[in-house]
């Protein structure tokens, strides 16, 4: 299963750190601007990740839902089959006994 609370919290983690870099960077002159902008790539690309990351747990969240209900229309049918069964089981040892 997924640990969608752990994965967030990393994931929120690793932007925080980087949005700390990225105000030590701005605070620096000359090559400061180049690490701004490769953090901001960096930092889109976290936030690309979190977006399928979320669209991915979202489709997981769906399939589970469907499974659920399936497992729960296969437990009806189950009970229904299991109660004719000891019917005729009933049945059955009735005419035996005749």
């Amino acid at each position: 299963m997924v640990d969608e609370g752990g994965a967030k919290a990393r994931l929120e983690a690793a932007v925080k750190r980087l949005e700390l870099a990225l105000g030590r960077a701005a605070e620096r002159s000359g090559t400061g601007t180049e690490d701004v902008k490769r953090l901001h790539r960096e930092i889109n690309g976290l936030e690309s990740e979190l977006s399928n990351a979320q669209a991915e747990n979202d489709r997981l969240s769906e399939d589970l839902a469907q499974t659920k209900a399936k497992n729960v229309t296969l437990q009806s049918a189950m009970d229904n089959i299991s109660t004719r069964l000891d019917g005729a089981i009933d049945d059955v040892q009735a005419l035996l006994e005749e």
